[in-house]
């Protein structure tokens, strides 16, 4: 993933125009220098909490006043960390509320699917399949099968059962952690990666509330939808700088009432 050392312009143009005392940033286990690797989706909460609980227990802190700013997976886990700090304010930047919503969306196309499939069947094969002399042919029915059933999406509506099962299930779409303190959400309906329709924060979000803060960003890579739309930092972004800061100051305005 992209490790914070790569963000440190948008960091420090964060901490500097937004006005605040410190911005702390990190990588989650197994991203740039961080150690270990996740196995479920709660271990990236618990990274997050960590890194939390540092800034109150070793920088002092408010936790009444801290914000959460979540880009991407970042985002989905910024809500699931409201689990714990309920009054924090989250800006959900180009993300999701359900992680399986996402998985089912990009399994809705059948040659990225069946790739999937022929890949997943590989690593099944591979990991159940001690002797060398049956790994080829059990590759080959394994890869083929599950490459047919994930391109005819007939794994679709299981997803969120399987993520569940294997504890990667991310699902922060429980009105008390949405709306349990402000949000600022930031989207783009060209998201290639997380497609607007196809998983995305804001069309599940009740926008008439007092506590939600939106901005639609318009920048162009593409007539359609592209990755472009969901890599790149706003900061680069002349037009959409200040309206970014604007619907974050609006949130953290909102929180203080």
């Amino acid at each position: 993933g992209v490790g914070y050392e790569q963000l440190a312009g948008f960091l420090s143009g964060y901490a500097e125009d937004l006005g605040v005392a410190r911005v702390v940033a990190f990588n989650f286990r197994g991203v740039g220098s961080s150690q270990g690797e996740p196995t479920r989706a709660a271990d990236l909460v618990d990274d997050a909490t960590a890194v939390i609980n540092f800034a109150i227990d070793r920088l002092a802190a408010d936790p009444r006043h801290l914000v959460l700013h979540g880009w991407s997976l970042g985002g989905g886990v910024a809500l699931a960390a409201r689990q714990r700090f309920p009054h924090a304010v989250v800006v959900s930047d180009r993300s999701f509320a359900v992680l399986s919503d996402v998985a089912k969306y990009m399994l809705s196309d059948p040659i990225s699917a069946g790739s999937l499939g022929l890949f997943a069947g590989f690593l099944v094969s591979f990991v159940s399949t001690s002797k060398p002399s049956l790994m080829l042919d059990r590759i080959k029915v394994v890869s083929a099968a599950l490459g047919v059933l994930f391109a005819a999406g007939a794994l679709n509506p299981f997803l969120p059962q399987l993520l569940r099962a294997l504890e990667w299930e991310l699902d922060a779409s429980d009105p008390a952690l949405l709306y349990s303190a402000p949000i600022c959400c930031i989207y783009h309906r060209k998201d290639g990666i997380i497609a607007y329709d196809g998983g995305s924060l804001h069309p599940l979000l009740d926008v008439a509330r007092d506590s939600v803060f939106e901005l639609e960003l318009t920048k162009e890579f593409e007539s359609g939808l592209s990755p472009r739309h969901h890599l790149y930092a706003v900061r680069t972004s002349v037009g959409e700088w200040e309206p970014m800061l604007s619907c974050i100051r609006d949130a953290m305005g909102a929180a203080s009432l």
